[in-house]
């Protein structure tokens, strides 16, 4: 009998922490790649990452893959996201600075492949109530508040092979981050 306690117990164990692996490790790695994103030199502007940095920050991704980032802060400002994509599949995903998902949007979900999203400061109630509706959506395309104020905002293509990655690169280039002019 105590061995089929012991048995138990260790099964049991061995769910707890396969269960915890699961669940937690994932976001922790994608949140300590954020933190490496955040304090490159790069960080602060819209950049194509090369296939070396690419490969050492998204290691599960195929290398034929292209991905474009910029690191955001509406503390002070909004910030305009253009981008004017070639077509194909891409993933716009934004992140807070702890890796938690602000937004996602992709080429099915959008419609088009050149858009505009404004990236805000989540504005608390009362602030909520005093305001006017905001009408410069239809110019801006999509709005994303956010109670955090820094965060990243990644752009995923997938090229066909790896003789479309430099166009793919070279279009992706043209986005640009920045803060919101007023």
């Amino acid at each position: 009998m105590p061995r089929l306690y012991w048995l138990a117990a260790s099964l049991l164990v061995a769910i707890t922490v396969h269960v915890f692996y699961v669940l937690f490790v994932p976001a922790m790695a994608l949140e300590r790649q954020i933190e490496r994103v955040l304090t490159a030199p790069e960080a602060g502007k819209f950049t194509v990452l090369e296939a070396g940095a690419q490969a050492a920050l998204f290691p599960a991704f195929p290398a034929t893959s292209v991905f474009g980032i910029c690191q955001f802060d509406v503390a002070e400002k909004d910030v305009v996201v253009n981008a004017d994509l070639p077509g194909g599949f891409w993933t716009l995903s934004i992140y807070t600075q702890t890796g938690k998902t602000l937004y996602v949007l992709n080429d099915r979900q959008s419609g088009t492949n050149t858009f505009s999203v404004r990236l805000t400061k989540a504005s608390s109630l009362l602030d909520a109530f005093r305001e006017t509706a905001d009408n410069d959506i239809e110019t801006a395309g999509w709005k994303v508040e956010t109670s955090v104020p820094e965060g990243l905002a990644v752009f995923w293509l997938q090229p066909q092979d790896m003789l479309h990655r430099p166009r793919v690169a070279e279009a992706l280039a043209r986005t640009t981050c920045a803060p919101a002019k007023s």
